[in-house]
């Protein structure tokens, strides 16, 4: 997952460029193969939660996840058709669900 925001930028600097279309659907390709790998591990946050607290992060991580991988393959088909107005919509829904998912999931270090 390190590299999703490596690929996020790439996308958003380069998706809706023709000329770079192949690149970009890599750049997908990549998030997409990185979010099934991370599905199957999910945060400490949520192995280390107990009880119905496991329960309830448990199934917010997989949904999340699951419309993230949604969200990727749309953005994949917009590439793909070198839609652009698609293209953007599809990469502030990446954004806003990375957000969303790191606020979430990944604890804030203190210090």
């Amino acid at each position: 997952m390190r590299d999703m925001g490596q690929m996020y930028k790439a996308l958003k600097a380069d998706a809706a460029d023709p000329a770079k279309i192949d690149e970009s659907l890599h750049n997908v390709q990549t998030m997409e193969r990185d979010v099934a790998i991370a599905k199957l591990n999910p945060p400490p946050t949520v192995r280390n939660a107990t009880g119905d607290d496991k329960v309830k992060k448990t199934e917010d991580f997989r949904t999340d996840m699951s419309d993230l991988m949604k969200t990727l393959l749309s953005l994949e088909d917009a590439i793909a058709a070198k839609n652009a107005d698609d293209i953007n919509k599809g990469l502030d829904a990446i954004k806003a669900a990375m957000d969303k998912g790191h606020g979430e999931f990944i604890p804030k270090r203190e210090g």
